[in-house]
């Protein structure tokens, strides 16, 4: 392919950006013409602008996610704003906003000939699955090609001081996050889950079946009622699990018999492992709305550590505690279970009301 034309998009927030003189190298380097023309994104419609919105990358550690984005984001991107002088840079995912840019650029203008390259301060990054992180990039793309002004500057490497800053701060992200789980917990042990606000506080005439404990909290190791250390964090991310679909889990996790049988399964267990595939996503998608909630409760043994006479509608439960002004919804744990942030107390208050005790 041969480049016919380069076409340069400046960015005014730099007063060192002499375009002038790169267009004169251009030519006196490659012998090719080219344009300077203004910031690619100051004109765009609104839909341009909440598409830049949807490239911002809020998860360094997670492949890129869309979400839906605010007016306040839409805002910040129409108005253009520098914030490479801010002390948290957002990060956009440069492929993403390589192709909102691709789209933005003129149909007869967008073709292989003509080279397009974009500056600005945004500061772009692309995933890497070998240390699963963004890593800023000063250059992305192959056209459009996306110059971060802002990831000259971030993406070279830090200074040794700054990696071990890095792993110290992880480190210590990753203790907040480790902890011990106790069964049958006594009165003590709840009232230190409830400081370290891993449990929603509650009275405590009616003790829990299981509490979380901070890795710092002293426990004893032989101690048969405990579990870990294990990870006592959010497990669920709620826009991957409110991002599932039925028409994805049907074409990822099914197949179709064509006239043979798979595993010698028939036709009818086909339908039935598809209805408990649709079941287990309807279930994901309604625990997104409670996946910051720690507190999963499994209806038989919550019948039985109540003395209740048989186990309560993990639905019926659901209801009772989101009339009460609290998050609840069906766990996708393949026990009848449900998850909330509803003290134990609540908890409790719920299941009397489906029937008395025994």
């Amino acid at each position: 392919m041969k480049i016919s034309k380069i076409i340069l998009y400046n960015e005014p927030s730099v007063s060192k950006l002499d375009l002038k003189n790169i267009q004169k190298f251009i030519m006196q380097t490659f012998g090719i013409n080219s344009e300077i023309r203004e910031n690619i994104f100051k004109k765009l419609n609104e839909k341009e602008y909440e598409k830049i919105a949807n490239t911002r990358v809020f998860d360094l550690k997670k492949p890129f996610q869309k979400h839906k984005p605010s007016f306040k984001e839409i805002s910040m991107e129409s108005e253009n704003l520098d914030m490479s002088r801010e002390k948290e840079i957002p990060i956009y995912d440069g492929i993403e906003m390589n192709k909102v840019i691709e789209e933005i650029i003129p149909v007869p203008e967008n073709i292989e000939n003509v080279l397009h390259i974009i500056f600005t301060n945004k500061l772009t990054g692309t995933f890497d699955f070998d240390d699963y992180k963004y890593h800023a990039r000063a250059w992305v793309g192959s056209n459009p090609i996306i110059i971060s002004t802002t990831g000259i500057i971030e993406a070279p490497a830090k200074p040794k001081q700054y990696y071990m800053d890095l792993v110290t701060n992880f480190s210590n992200e990753l203790e907040e996050n480790l902890g011990w789980r106790v069964s049958s917990p006594k009165v003590e042990e709840v009232q230190a889950s409830i400081d370290a606000k891993l449990m929603p506080p509650s009275s405590l005439e009616s003790l829990p079946m299981h509490c979380f404990l901070p890795l710092s909290y002293p426990i004893n190791r032989k101690d048969n009622r405990v579990s870990g250390p294990l990870w006592i964090g959010q497990i669920g991310d709620e826009s991957i699990m409110a991002g599932f679909t039925e028409e994805i889990a049907m074409s990822l996790c099914t197949t179709s018999l064509d006239g043979g049988k798979l595993l010698s399964w028939t036709e009818r267990d086909f339908e039935l492992e598809k209805r408990r595939i649709l079941r287990s996503i309807r279930y994901i998608q309604q625990e997104a709305e409670v996946a910051d909630c720690r507190c999963l409760i499994l209806t038989d043994d919550l019948a039985s550590w109540q003395n209740q006479g048989s186990p309560p509608s993990p639905n019926k439960m659901i209801e009772l505690i989101q009339n009460k002004g609290f998050k609840a919804a069906r766990s996708h744990y393949s026990k009848p279970s449900f998850r909330t942030n509803a003290p134990w107390d609540i908890i409790v208050e719920c299941l009397n009301e489906t029937q008395p005790p025994m």
